[in-house]
């Protein structure tokens, strides 16, 4: 074998076991990603304080549904009515409890949901969008309703897919038990 072939041979050796390389921490990473998806699941679940509440507390109705499709509704630890979370094809919509008052400007409103998970996932969108691998209209968005600082609507569009839509119903629910803690 001349020195040529040779060198040819361990170059083809090096690409093979990097190939086999890849793959590996490929697999890796996916695997670490699915712990990771149910850490988180079970954080949120975990994560809130515990919180007593008065025996004369009635869970309070929702607005009608608005959407048809998956229905979620959400609750203290101890059964109070926060909301409904309504699923249907790529949107996702909130709709909390008439009779309590869900403030906008208090943590962990603005400063975890918006600010460290909507937003987030707003702007990796969008630069999906400007690379060209997502078209605009398929790009998550999200709007906010709310009425002198009371939170009325949370409509998020586009969500992606079912381990951010998990992530998204996870935070949420997180969120509104917190609101609900701090305003009662």
């Amino acid at each position: 074998m001349s020195g040529e072939e040779d060198i040819v041979k361990r170059l083809a050796e090096a690409k093979a076991h990097l190939e086999k390389r890849v793959a590996e921490l490929e697999r890796e990473i996916s695997a670490n990603k699915a712990v990771i998806a149910v850490l988180d699941e079970v954080l949120a679940e975990k994560s809130f304080k515990r919180l007593k509440v008065e025996a004369k507390a009635k869970p309070i109705e929702a607005a009608p549904p608005p959407l048809e499709g998956e229905r979620l509704e959400l609750t203290t630890v101890d059964g109070i009515f926060l909301g409904e979370l309504f699923v249907k094809g790529d949107e996702l919509l909130l709709i909390p409890a008439q009779n309590i008052s869900l403030r906008v400007d208090l943590p962990p409103f603005t400063s975890f949901l918006l600010n460290r998970v909507l937003e987030p996932m707003r702007k990796k969108d969008d630069e999906e969008v400007l690379s060209g691998r997502l078209p605009p209209d398929k790009a998550f968005k999200y709007e906010v309703s709310e009425e002198s600082g009371i939170l009325r609507s949370l409509k998020i569009f586009n969500y992606g897919d079912p381990r951010r839509l998990n992530e998204l119903k996870n935070a949420i629910r997180w969120t509104l038990r917190r609101l609900y803690e701090k305003g009662s």
